[in-house]
């Protein structure tokens, strides 16, 4: 079974998309959050045979994902310290839940397109890890064919240095390493003009494009 997991968190305004204000007000961060966590969903949910999960970091004003307009949205809560341990805990949860691969996104590049997701998938059959390279050097997807918890340990999360420590980690397991293309990660106005530059006139991130006409609009 392929087993694509979504991590997201509660579209709280203030603890999403911080460096977007300026130019945005919490309130419009938030919901351009909730807009590009919808068409990171919306790609991994068009990818033939592979469940979706989300994997959730709720909040007492957010207690679910149902915010993400999906039918019953199949998701289970985060659960560790750091991002690091959630990542390690989701992905072993997914194992023994029966998947035999396992393709982990976040929100934060909602331009992502199926085919990436596909190809990751495909990659494996290969390669025992496969990651999709950020701009700002960190990555967008990582793909596993087993559990591997150390390959979390002692990443600088929210640096340029993730991407790099990931490796090092592969290589400490012997393993190698399929990289996919890079993609922008959205956290701030600059990656954000960027991201749209890139999918005008594409059928990506339209969730995210549309949000962003209706702000450019007020």
């Amino acid at each position: 079974m392929k087993s694509v997991l979504v991590f997201a968190k509660a579209p709280v305004p203030g603890a999403v998309k911080t460096r977007l204000t300026p130019p945005f007000s919490a309130e419009q961060a938030a919901g351009l959050y909730r807009a590009m966590a919808a068409d990171c969903l919306g790609a991994a949910e068009a990818v033939p045979g592979a469940r979706v999960r989300v994997a959730y970091q709720p909040a007492p004003t957010w207690p679910d994902p149902s915010w993400l307009k999906i039918p019953a949205p199949d998701w289970f809560p985060q659960a560790g310290a750091d991002l690091g341990r959630r990542l390690a805990a989701a992905t072993e949860k997914a194992f023994v839940d029966g998947a035999e691969r396992v393709v982990v996104i976040g929100t934060d590049s909602p331009q992502l397109a199926p085919a990436t997701i596909e190809e990751a998938f495909a990659r494996l059959a290969a390669a025992p890890l496969v990651l999709g390279p950020a701009a700002d050097g960190g990555y967008y997807l990582i793909g596993l064919r087993e559990p591997a918890p150390s390959l979390f340990d002692d990443v600088p999360w929210s640096t340029a240095g993730v991407l790099k420590a990931t490796q090092q980690r592969a290589a400490e397991l012997h393993w190698p390493v399929h990289l996919l293309d890079e993609l922008e990660d959205v956290d701030d106005a600059p990656s954000l003009a960027r991201m749209l530059a890139a999918v005008k006139g594409a059928p990506l991130a339209l969730r995210t494009q549309t949000a962003i006409a209706d702000l450019t609009r007020r």
